[in-house]
């Protein structure tokens, strides 16, 4: 249950439990909630709200509806003493701290690496150890000098930007043409591979 950015991290998470823990994993439609008020059977069902402040009203609402529909109920959340932190039985707090601008990266990035350790607890075989190394990686790129100027150049002269990715590469592409939109105010748009082609 997400929207923005933490709808692209459920979208890794759904791949990343269906490919490596082979337990059924979608993506859930707030307004069968909010606006239908619907109601399913969802006992056995675990629910997964993601929320970068964790204050979206709609997914909080998504949270405790599906709760009252049976699920047990888990929080991905940055904000420790939300509504959606309060709502959840369980909630895994990220502690990204404050975004410092509207691409909400940091949010996005933990809630990937939580997402993976739902993943190892509904049986994924994935190496803790390699997990553990992800920070260092990522440090290193980071680190590593970047020319910037020639992308940028290249981008000021296109009207839009497709990206593009299949399976777990799906998520970070939706999330790259999100963060095109907000930052640079193109036209973006994150397709699967199998679309585009």
């Amino acid at each position: 249950v997400a929207r923005g950015p933490s709808d692209n991290a459920a979208v890794y998470g759904s791949y990343l439990i269906q490919a490596h823990a082979g337990r059924l994993a979608t993506l859930a439609a707030p307004s069968i909630a909010t606006t239908y008020r619907s109601r399913l059977d969802l006992s056995g069902v675990l629910t997964v709200a993601l929320s970068q402040s964790g204050k979206t009203e709609e997914i909080v609402e998504t949270l405790e509806w599906a709760r009252d529909c049976g699920a047990r109920t888990l929080a991905i959340t940055n904000g420790a003493d939300s509504a959606l932190a309060q709502a959840a039985e369980v909630a895994y707090v990220t502690a990204a701290g404050a975004e410092q601008a509207v691409p909400a990266t940091k949010t996005f990035t933990t809630q990937l690496a939580a997402l993976a350790v739902v993943a190892i607890g509904l049986g994924a075989s994935l190496d803790p150890g390699e997990l553990q190394a992800v920070p260092d990686a990522i440090e290193t790129l980071l680190s590593q000098p970047m020319e910037l100027e020639p992308i940028a150049a290249e981008l000021s002269g296109v009207q839009g930007v497709v990206v593009s990715g299949r399976g777990l590469a799906y998520s970070p592409a939706l999330e790259l043409a999100l963060k095109l939109k907000e930052a640079c105010y193109l036209h973006a748009m994150g397709l699967s591979y199998a679309d585009l082609l």
